[in-house]
């Protein structure tokens, strides 16, 4: 544990922004944060990470789509997929 403490001090005093280390870490755990601009890889709801002005929260995106840009912190906002879409699509029936 120490390692790892040491490790993130180091990485913040490089220069690196949280954000960075916060998406890195995310990474090393087999998680996926996508940015705004990006397309949707994999349909689904995603956690919303924000910057600083609100908590997380969940929405639905669809394959293909965009990632959205925060109206309020802008391409700062990642996104974390936290439930896969099973194929079906209630609009359709399918």
């Amino acid at each position: 544990m120490i390692h790892t403490t040491l490790r993130s001090t180091a990485l913040l005093q490089n220069g690196d922004c949280l954000c960075s280390l916060g998406a890195r870490m995310a990474s090393d755990f087999g998680r996926t944060i996508c940015k705004p601009g990006e397309k949707v890889k994999s349909a689904g709801i995603y956690k919303v990470i924000h910057q600083q002005h609100r908590l997380p929260h969940e929405t639905s995106l669809r394959l293909g789509d965009p990632f959205p840009n925060c109206k309020v912190c802008a391409d700062k906002v990642q996104f974390e997929l936290v439930l896969p879409a099973t194929g079906e699509d209630p609009a359709s029936g399918t």
